[in-house]
This record gives C-alpha cells, sequence and structure tokens, in this order.
C-alpha cells in the first residue's frame, strides 16, 4: 500500500510538529489511502491526521474506516466535529455506523440530524438488518 511508503517520513514530521507537509500529502492521496494510514498510525496520531485531512475528503475517509475506528474518532471529536461529519455522510454510510455503534451514541449522533436527515435515517433504520431497503441510498 502507498501509504506505508509514506509512514516513517509521516511518524518523524509529527514527532517535530511540522504539519504542513503532512496536509499536502493528505490533500493528494486518495479517501481509501487516507483510511489505510489512520489504521497504520497510533491512538493518538489518528485524531491529529484525521483534523488535517481536507475538508472536502473527510466524510469519504471516514466511510472508508472500520467502524471501531470510527467510533474512536467520534469519541474524541467535540460535537461540532461530529456534527459535521455526519452531516456529509451519506444516508446510507450513515446508517451503516448508526447500526455499528452503541444505542446511546447513535442516538446522540441522530439528534446531530437536522429533522428531514432524521427521518430517512430512522426510516432505514427501520428496514431489517441486512436487507436491500437498508442498504440503499434514498437519495434518488
Amino acid at each position: 500500500m502507498i501509504t506505508k511508503f509514506f509512514l516513517p517520513e509521516i511518524k518523524e514530521l509529527i514527532n517535530q510538529k511540522d504539519l504542513k507537509p503532512i496536509k499536502s500529502l493528505l490533500d493528494e492521496l486518495t479517501p481509501q489511502d487516507i483510511a489505510g494510514l489512520l489504521h497504520d498510525v497510533s491512538d493518538k496520531d489518528i485524531i491529529l491526521l484525521f483534523r488535517l485531512i481536507p475538508s472536502n475528503k473527510v466524510a469519504d475517509v471516514f466511510s472508508e474506516l472500520d467502524p471501531s475506528l470510527q467510533e474512536y474518532i467520534l469519541t474524541h471529536f467535540a460535537d461540532k466535529e461530529i456534527k459535521d461529519i455526519i452531516l456529509e455522510l451519506d444516508p446510507d454510510d450513515r446508517t451503516a455506523l448508526f447500526e455499528e455503534l452503541p444505542g446511546e451514541l447513535t442516538q446522540k449522533l441522530l439528534n446531530f440530524l437536522p429533522p428531514e436527515e432524521r427521518k430517512k435515517a430512522l426510516n432505514l433504520l427501520g428496514y431489517p438488518e441486512d436487507s436491500v431497503g437498508r442498504l440503499m441510498t434514498p437519495d434518488y
């Protein structure tokens, strides 16, 4: 994977607190590569790197992460940051996230959504798990 190549350099830049080159690199990488990178760094560096991701890629990167890493990020971000991520996710990706999280965290996230988006999310969650209705996006 391409990110394994950059990992030693990224760790060194983090240690030196030289974040500008990391931000530039993240701008060039695909969301899939960034997600792979986040899986290969320490917990404390995950939050730092996630905050450096260009805003137009945050939701796509978040969607690529394992549910445990998504939950880790959500439990270490402020409510405003969480709300921004959740609002950018596609409804089907949001549903996949909600079904993996503990109930109290899902309820908190649902409360961040505007009424129309909350209605979509609850509608999708109402379908049986792994059914076509739950997996498809309502944005057609």
